[in-house]
């Protein structure tokens, strides 16, 4: 399982260039520039913002309703855009993981 982190990451990071791509851009692009990849043994994580420059990630993708703001999804429209490139990287994990029980080498 430890293995996975890096594939997880690897996975995450395709999905960077078109997110930020897709970020709006505003008057400083500080919420584009702060896309970037995360990663753990179990899943690929795309963050976006920060708690002191860009505080505002969270209510530009999910919205806030209560604010009148509405939701610009550019994190999940990128994973959705770049979705047959992430699953082929664990398409490979998971075929490297079952060759590597069985003894085989993966295509």
């Amino acid at each position: 399982m430890k293995d996975l982190r890096k594939g997880n990451k690897q996975a995450a990071q395709v999905v960077v260039g078109p997110a930020r791509t897709l970020a709006p851009k505003g008057k400083t692009g500080r919420l584009s520039k702060s896309v970037r990849a995360g990663a753990t043994a179990k899943a690929g994580v795309i963050r976006a913002g920060n708690n002191k420059t860009v505080p505002y990630a969270g209510p530009i993708e999910y919205g806030w309703p209560g604010h009148h703001i509405e939701a610009q999804s550019f994190v999940r429209a990128a994973a959705k855009q770049t979705e047959q490139q992430w699953t082929q990287i664990y398409k490979k994990i998971v075929d490297d993981a079952i060759a590597q029980v069985y003894g085989t080498t993966s295509k």
